[in-house]
């Protein structure tokens, strides 16, 4: 049984990653774990944080349940994220009780802080983690908040039913239902997720991009059906 683990610097923010792949693992018997550093809770446009808070919560623990994931919430602020000691422990532990064949999380080429913050932290308790458990393969979900020098040079095969589980998890939010920022979230990933299944160079019906790290030192494009290493 293989193990991913996939950090988020928002509730969200995992689904968006790699919720298709995560499913398509997760409906074949594996475990997913998502770490949202934060609820994601001060993007309402109407609703107080310590109100929204809730709200996402519920709707984050009903995504993770379509996807076939289970969910762990840090008690951090959306929007002012620290790149802290505090936040490394907390991730360390969970990589150590989970142990992870493989960790996805943010690129640090982002446009939003949250995300940046959430690269850092993840690094670095990948380290503090190493002494008891060494994490094999990290890798970075394609994220539009997440752009400079963003290069999805793994495409790993999807299908119907894992765009399925996965539009409706997108949908148990309301910023998804009802677009807040003026953006359509699944309409969006939808296309990239057929774009990213048709570039590579088979007929696939859907994809998943992930950027292989650059610390693995392997950087030529690299297309399947499964995770390298977690073959399905």
């Amino acid at each position: 049984m293989y193990k991913i683990m996939v950090i988020g610097g928002h509730a969200g923010d995992e689904e968006i990653m790699a919720g298709t792949l995560c499913h398509k693992y997760a409906s074949r018997g594996h475990k997913v774990r998502f770490i949202s550093l934060t609820a994601g809770q001060g993007g309402h446009p109407t609703l107080p944080a310590e109100v929204y808070v809730v709200q996402k919560t519920e709707e984050a623990m009903a995504a993770a349940a379509d996807i076939g994931a289970e969910r762990v919430i840090f008690p951090f602020s959306d929007g002012s994220l620290e790149i802290s000691m505090q936040v490394q422990r907390m991730i360390a532990d969970e990589i150590i009780s989970f142990r992870p064949d493989v960790i996805i999380t943010h690129w640090r080429g982002s446009i939003h802080r949250d995300h940046i913050a959430a690269y850092y932290n993840t690094q670095y308790a990948i380290e503090i983690a190493a002494p008891e458990y060494k994490v094999p393969q990290v890798f970075y979900g394609d994220n539009i908040e997440d752009p400079h020098e963003y290069d999805a040079n793994v495409v790993l095969e999807t299908n119907e039913k894992d765009e399925e589980a996965w539009g409706k998890a997108c949908r148990e939010y309301e910023m998804v239902r009802k677009c807040f920022y003026k953006f359509d979230y699944v309409r969006y990933y939808t296309g990239l997720h057929i774009v990213r299944g048709q570039l590579t160079g088979r007929m696939y019906e859907y994809g998943c991009g992930l950027m292989r790290d650059p610390g693995y030192g392997f950087f030529a494009s690299e297309r399947g059906g499964s995770i390298p290493g977690l073959e399905l």
